[in-house]
């Protein structure tokens, strides 16, 4: 995820991070970063294999009341990650997850999807803010 951070902030420096996720597939693994600074939004995909990117684009909006992630937060979430796959076990791997703001809630949530070899898959749901375990679903 660092390099991927590296890549969207090089390209855009005063984009405040709204959104961030990891998908992985068969054909690619990737990343999407949601953005925004004063006057626009910014979407781009960014291959976890090579750090090119896949998909960049941008649109004029009103961005006012968009909430930003704290980048000091993203630092915690490998340990969750980690923690996560233990907790499911040995046959599960790691599918997918997200960082977003949840305005209901306030605080930064973080979802983990993990699965296994037969389909099975296990969400999880972290405050990213204290690394309390929200939720579990099987």
């Amino acid at each position: 995820m660092d390099d991927a951070l590296k890549v969207f902030t090089n390209k855009y420096p005063e984009a405040n991070i709204e959104d961030i996720s990891f998908d992985k597939d068969r054909q690619t693994s990737k990343y999407e970063i949601e953005a925004f600074d004063e006057s626009n939004e910014y979407n781009i995909e960014i291959s976890a294999k090579d750090g090119s990117i896949i998909k960049d684009n941008s649109e004029k909006d009103h961005t006012a009341n968009k909430k930003a992630i704290d980048n000091g937060l993203v630092s915690k979430v490998d340990g969750l990650i980690v923690d996560t796959l233990k907790d499911a076990g040995s046959d599960y791997y790691l599918d997918s997850y997200s960082i977003e703001y949840d305005e209901t809630k306030a605080y930064t949530q973080l979802e983990i999807e993990v699965k296994n070899s037969s389909g099975k898959d296990i969400e999880y749901k972290y405050n990213l803010e204290t690394g309390e375990l929200i939720k579990k679903d099987r």
